[in-house]
């Protein structure tokens, strides 16, 4: 596009962790801008859509719902799917991070590693959003999870025996599954806002 090279190598495997971000320039007085992806930064130029862009904060109406796909929209398992299907012509294991959601259930993190294996991955990365926050954290703001997975709930279990554990340390369910107090409170009937340290939590084992 007008002598200008923008994609220049595949990306391999990996989808577009985020369209754009924003940096700030103290060579500029301290000025927020956006720094897009470079396809996505084509497909702008292509179109002119740069004062279109700069003026809204809505930036993926302006694009095509396949450039929008970036790395948390992307289906866990569709991602193990596609590596196992490229695993089968590559003789080193596959450099790939799967992002999932802050505040994604255990269980379905251990059904990605399962998956991977039945796949026959050799490598497989999970990185959950939020986990060394703020590093690589989209928001950058505390979230729901984060104000609630810290503090300290009182379980009991079948035996009469009570533990004090904190908000996002894994439990095993009586099916088997896994999950923690955030998410299983989470998805009860009971509001994670009247939960506090003396309620207990009964049926579930640490």
């Amino acid at each position: 596009n007008s002598n200008k090279n923008y994609i220049g190598v595949s990306g391999g495997v990996e989808p577009i962790f985020a369209t754009h971000y924003t940096r700030r320039s103290e060579s500029f007085n301290n000025q927020l801008f956006k720094v897009f992806h470079s396809t996505i930064q084509a497909y702008i130029d292509k179109n002119n859509l740069n004062k279109d862009i700069e003026s809204t904060d809505d930036i993926e109406s302006f694009l095509p719902d396949f450039m929008t796909r970036t790395a948390h929209k992307v289906d866990s398992e569709n991602r193990v799917d596609i590596q196992g299907s490229i695993q089968k012509y590559v003789d080193h294991s596959i450099s790939s991070t799967i992002n999932l959601p802050e505040d994604v259930n255990p269980e379905l993190i251990s059904d990605v590693y399962l998956k991977a294996w039945k796949n026959k991955l050799k490598g497989v990365t999970i990185y959950r959003d939020g986990s060394r926050y703020p590093i690589l954290s989209v928001d950058g703001e505390v979230t729901h999870f984060q104000e609630y997975s810290s503090k300290t709930y009182s379980i009991t279990d079948d035996n009469g025996n009570t533990q004090n554990v904190k908000g996002d340390e894994i439990i095993k369910m009586p099916d088997g599954s896994l999950t923690t107090v955030y998410h299983f409170i989470k998805n009860s009937n009971t509001n994670i806002e009247d939960v506090i340290t003396s309620k207990e939590i009964e049926g579930i084992e640490v």
